[in-house]
């Protein structure tokens, strides 16, 4: 299997390719959302140049005029920054999962402008950055998430978003 022939076996409706080996077909999504696209790293078996899917992740391919384009992520990220030589960076709330995604930190922090994640499973809250929070590498941001492939910021780094949920 590969795009081509999921294409093909589509004809009338946007494409997704899941875990290598089946394909789906529709023109809609669940309500899950856009992913990271590292998760979404499985060769497809057809051509190993293609990607089809991952572990419980579609990779979608849209037919034009078919496919309703996907809402914008109600965050965006600022990029890798540097605890508060005060104290925390975003001191408004927090919380901490062995299951933490981006989504979930978001979702915790609805009311504040920013949100940040830390060492993989921590997630903080605020409005503004504490004083001498400042941008970092983006290398120094290198965990992934405890529940997810997405990165959580990394020791005294965080992951910095602003909120719009």
């Amino acid at each position: 299997m590969d795009v081509r022939y999921v294409n093909s076996s589509c004809a009338a409706s946007a494409t997704q390719v899941s875990n290598a080996a089946k394909c789906y077909c529709g023109k809609n999504f669940a309500s899950s959302g856009p992913t990271v696209e590292l998760e979404c790293s499985a060769d497809c078996p057809g051509d190993a140049t293609q990607k089809c899917g991952g572990n419980r992740r579609l990779t979608t391919y849209a037919i034009p005029g078919i496919l309703t384009p996907l809402e914008p992520l109600p965050y965006k990220s600022l990029g890798c920054y540097t605890e508060s030589t005060t104290g925390r960076a975003l001191a408004g709330g927090s919380t901490a999962s062995d299951s933490m995604t981006v989504q979930k930190c978001a979702e915790y922090c609805i009311g504040f402008s920013m949100f940040g994640l830390e060492y993989s499973r921590e997630c903080f809250c605020g409005y503004m950055l504490g004083a001498g929070s400042v941008k970092a590498p983006e290398a120094q941001c290198s965990n992934v998430c405890s529940g997810s492939a997405e990165i959580c910021g990394g020791p005294s780094r965080l992951s910095v978003y602003t909120n719009n949920l």
